[in-house]
């Protein structure tokens, strides 16, 4: 009987190994021994699977299966695509996100105006927001607009209403008007008055994490403008902001007066962060982007063929940029999987005899920091931008030991119904696919047939199975893959030769010692399909069994007193090689009343060297940082990067292996300059100074 206070998460996250050029995986030439030929290979579904066919255009009818011929069949996209993710991992191959995501914060801000300088620097100002009620006609004025108004104040120090709009009025501010969002209710325009400086602000969070955000919410507007022109009341919300807010940030980046913005504040022993939004309930983004971690760790999508990784050179690629890169063609073709002769053939029906309704599918957003992200120095408290925080890695499903359990249809408050009818294919059915190579390595055959069958190929063990398809978070999907044959033959000029297994096929401790060996035990711990004990729920994080999973996210977390808004999570999704994967029900419990705060991270000098993605060992930048003080107790210094007349400010460790703590502590003082050199501390792996020299 399962546990209802705890749930396994039904995905979990492989970590990310830093890209290396594997020998024999990256051939680029054509050889007269290179392997070409066909791999046999017989797929059975070894839990129920829905492979999504045409949409009906009939909403209310259910979605059907992929079928050929009218029977059911699998594309052959979707199995390449399963493999290659699986080839992906074990061979550090590269990672290619969306480059529309962003890590981002939601939660109360306050009015402010930003400015920049001649200079390049950006200065941020605290305002007070006077909300334009209705009588006076906002429309005529636009965002970023300077105005005479007269107010009268609110209960608190940042709130206001506006009680006349002219030349003659005292005051003056700046205009803010944005859309309605989601809720249907009106958003007051508001004027916002300057106040206090907050001083400076490093311009990646202008310029980087607000330009995106804008960028997001003006998209998101156009295609509330492109549904509100197909509906029938024709008074749905329209575009009519999001332009005018995007050209006065340019205005005031061009240096032509100040922008309204709402801005939050995060503090790490004493450093700032800031998130920047346009509207009060929109979310602010994080300069830190899943991107980027992904090129820290060296795994950037190919964008040259030349240069391409593992998986690219065997799967090929279109880089983004076409104009900056050059693709590379596949030399692996996967045939659709169609259902073999005298296969079991059967689709699931409810007790009322029609297509199953398959249940919500609502995963946590990639917000959910401590899902999607990891620090294990500070598991309790971290942003994107915290010293040592990183991706989880790549998502990988369980498998479920039992068989998904069907539910009714659900709908939300707002009556939009959250499942559909779908057609899912019974456990038992077996079908048919064919792999075709061309012109690849030995070395490239064998780790594609690991990648197939995850070793079994050598073992005969059937314990790991793939997952396919739609569904996978409630149990569908599970599939395992066999190798029936391989026909494999070299071509050169006198022809073509075929070759018996001996010629080709390597043993497979060498095959695995190609691989990355720690994804290699990741991803057949989460392909086991036994990992997971059998009387497990797997589901959603909710309070209660098929709960609301919003409500669990918000108990899991809290701002943390004092340390302005920095959230602080009760628990964390367990790491894939954790002995117990079970969450509990309810976090709030597991929320510690003190945390360590962690640093934000180190910002480079301009100036520094730029780090090669295949550079090895310590990873070295150099410039110079006026201090402003230290701590004896951790053992770090802050300072200022002194760049271009700007100022960030800088984390800079003071056990170097070059000089000694008392030396330190004799000739720190604050307002010293100094040159030093980054590298990493061999003992933890965490950035520490090397070369010190105080000037």
């Amino acid at each position: 009987m399962a546990n209802t206070d705890r749930f396994v998460n039904p995905y979990t996250f492989i970590p990310l190994a830093r890209r290396t050029t594997v020998v024999g995986l990256n051939a680029q030439e054509e050889s007269p021994t290179d392997i070409t030929g066909v791999i046999h290979c017989t797929l059975e579904t070894m839990r129920p699977i829905a492979i999504p066919g045409t949409q009906p255009k009939d909403d209310s009818m259910p979605i059907p299966f992929f079928k050929i011929g009218g029977r059911p069949a699998i594309p052959g996209s979707s199995i390449r695509g399963c493999i290659r993710s699986v080839f992906e991992t074990v061979t550090a191959s590269c990672v290619r996100t969306n480059d529309e995501l962003l890590h981002s914060t939601s939660g109360l801000k306050e009015p402010g105006l930003l400015v920049k300088h001649d200079d390049g620097s950006y200065e941020l100002f605290d305002a007070r927001r006077y909300r334009v009620k209705k009588g006076f006609l906002a429309r005529n004025h636009k965002t970023g607009e300077r105005l005479s108004f007269e107010g009268k104040e609110g209960k608190s120090s940042t709130s206001g209403t506006v009680t006349d709009i002219g030349s003659r009025c005292r005051r003056t501010g700046w205009f803010l008007h944005v859309n309605t969002i989601d809720t249907g209710r009106p958003n007051h325009p508001s004027v916002f008055e300057q106040g206090r400086s907050l001083g400076t602000v490093d311009k990646r969070y202008v310029e980087k994490a607000l330009c995106e955000n804008i960028a997001k919410y003006n998209k998101e507007d156009e295609e509330t403008t492109r549904l509100a022109r197909t509906t029938e009341e024709g008074d749905a919300p329209k575009n009519v902001f999001a332009k005018e807010y995007q050209a006065a940030f340019e205005r005031m980046r061009r240096g032509e007066g100040m922008l309204p913005v709402w801005y939050g504040v995060q503090l790490g022993n004493g450093i700032k962060s800031y998130q920047f939004s346009w509207a009060q309930v929109s979310r602010s983004v994080y300069p830190v982007s899943p991107q980027d971690f992904v090129t820290d760790k060296g795994l950037s999508p190919c964008a040259n063929g030349a240069n391409a990784c593992p998986a690219c050179t065997l799967f090929g690629f279109i880089p983004a940029n076409s104009t900056e890169g050059s693709a590379r063609a596949s030399r692996v073709r996967f045939s659709d999987a169609t259902l073999a002769q005298g296969s079991p053939c059967e689709f699931i029906k409810d007790n009322d005899g029609l297509d199953p309704y398959l249940p919500p599918l609502m995963e946590p957003r990639q917000s959910a920091f401590e899902m999607y992200l990891r620090n294990l120095k500070h598991p309790h408290a971290f942003t994107p931008e915290s010293e040592g925080t990183e991706l989880a890695g790549r998502k990988a499903y369980w498998h479920h030991r039992d068989r998904a359990q069907w539910g009714e249809a659900k709908e939300t408050i707002s009556g939009v119904q959250l499942t559909s009818r779908i057609e899912v294919l019974d456990e038992g059915a077996r079908f048919q696919f064919d792999v075709y190579v061309d012109g690849i390595t030995k070395e490239q055959l064998n780790t594609l047939l690991w990648a197939l069958t995850f070793g079994q190929y050598w073992t005969d063990n059937s314990a790991c199975w793939h997952m396919i398809g739609h569904g996978k978070p409630v149990g569908l999907g599970s599939v395992r893959i066999t190798v029936e044959d391989v026909h494999a033959r070299t071509i050169d000029k006198g022809g073509y030769h075929i070759l018996d297994d001996a010629t080709w096929k390597m043993d497979l401790s060498r095959v695995e010692k190609l691989l990355d060996a720690p994804s290699v035990r990741a991803i057949k711990r989460v392909a086991n399909h036994t990992a997971i004990p059998a009387a497990s729920d797997i589901s959603y994080p909710a309070k209660t069994p098929g709960g609301d999973i919003f409500e669990w996210f918000a108990d899991n977390r809290e701002a943390f007193k004092g340390k302005a808004g920095l959230p602080v999570y009760g628990t964390s999704l367990p790491s894939i090689d954790a002995p117990r994967q079970e969450m509990v029900r309810k976090p709030s419990k597991l929320i510690p009343k003190s945390v360590d705060m962690p640093l934000p991270r180190i910002i480079h000098d301009d100036s520094c060297q730029g780090q090669s993605e295949q550079a090895k060992g310590p990873q070295r930048f150099r410039g110079k940082v006026k201090l402003l003080g230290a701590s004896r107790r951790t053992g770090m210094s802050y300072g200022k990067v002194i760049r271009n007349g700007e100022d960030d400010i800088f984390c800079l460790s003071s056990f170097s292996p070059e000089v000694d703590p008392n030396e330190w502590n004799r000739r720190f003082k604050t307002g010293k300059i100094i040159t030093f050199e980054i590298g990493e501390n061999p003992e933890n792996g965490q950035p520490a100074a090397y070369h010190i020299e105080f000037l």
